[in-house]
């Protein structure tokens, strides 16, 4: 037996495996957990990495306590949910508030004859999305996002990122978009939107449109996880303020945009609101982000 072989077998003695069969699917993965986190962390003692893993376990066990489905989930996708949060340099701690957990249905069968599963989905927050994007160098600073209202209802959102080459982008979205996400949502909810698109005087809620502005905002920017090792970088002082977001489980979109820790909206009142033919001056310096395709 090699070292390396003889100490996986110490470390695997150490784990308690849990009665949940999802749960204790992950802690018999331990081996393959370890070599995903040997990416992250190439000069990590092997048993300083097993500490982070196994406090992952005690993560994933202590929301399996909050939400008994996950014990209904399939093992696989147990399995492979926890590798992508090890993957991507993230954790499961709901304190973080980078990813959030949602036990989801889905249909391996035809329409006539259904085959119904239950997976674990592991979904990141915009906190989390931030995080992998500046670990990647996709970007490496960016601002709050900033809402426009017009009476009384949110007009437009719009934040900036820098980009690896140091050059800042404007990421502008108006009722234009709000339309477009708010049909979309529908269009996955049986033909019921999410209140949050009406829920401020008519409008999208403030705390909503922002965490939309920074999912849109981050799309096709090519997050390579393996761009740069996580443990060679440096992440900047947090600029955010806690904000506590009601989340539903049944609500995919909620789920979606939900975020436990992260959004500060800066609110700027609209006087003299630009025609459509007459762009606003944020806009005028990004007119290519009204024409960003959606989903």
């Amino acid at each position: 037996m090699s070292n390396e072989t003889g100490l996986m077998a110490k470390l695997t003695e150490q784990v308690v495996i849990s009665s949940n069969p999802a749960i204790a699917a992950v802690q018999k993965a331990l081996p393959e957990l370890m070599v995903l986190a040997k990416i992250n962390y190439p000069d990590m003692e092997d048993s300083a990495i097993f500490g982070l893993i196994k406090s992952e376990f005690s993560n994933l066990e202590y929301i399996a306590s909050i939400k008994p489905k996950i014990a209904d989930c399939d093992t696989r996708s147990a399995v492979a949910a926890i590798k992508q949060v090890i993957r991507k340099n993230l954790t499961l701690d709901p304190t973080a508030g980078l990813v959030y957990c949602v036990p989801q249905g889905v249909n391996l069968g035809t329409k006539d004859a259904p085959k119904w599963i239950t997976i674990l989905q592991v979904n990141e927050t915009v906190d989390g999305l931030l995080s992998v994007a500046m670990q990647a160098g996709s970007i490496v600073d960016y601002t709050a996002p900033i809402c426009e209202f017009k009476d009384g209802k949110v007009f437009s959102v719009s934040m900036q990122i820098q980009k690896a080459s140091g050059r800042w982008e404007t990421k502008t979205f108006n009722e234009y978009h709000f339309d477009k996400w708010k049909a979309a949502s529908a269009k996955r909810n049986n033909g019921i939107a999410n209140a949050s698109y009406t829920l401020c005087k008519g409008g999208i809620d403030p705390i909503f449109a922002a965490t939309k502005c920074i999912r849109h905002s981050l799309k096709n920017l090519g997050t390579n996880t393996l761009a740069k090792l996580a443990s060679h970088i440096q992440m900047p002082k947090p600029r955010i303020v806690p904000i506590e977001v009601a989340m539903s489980e049944a609500g995919e979109e909620n789920a979606e945009n939900a975020t436990s820790a992260q959004v500060l909206v800066t609110t700027v009142e609209v006087v003299n609101v630009p025609t459509a033919d007459q762009p606003s001056p944020t806009e005028q310096n990004d007119l290519s982000t009204l024409k960003m395709p959606f989903e």
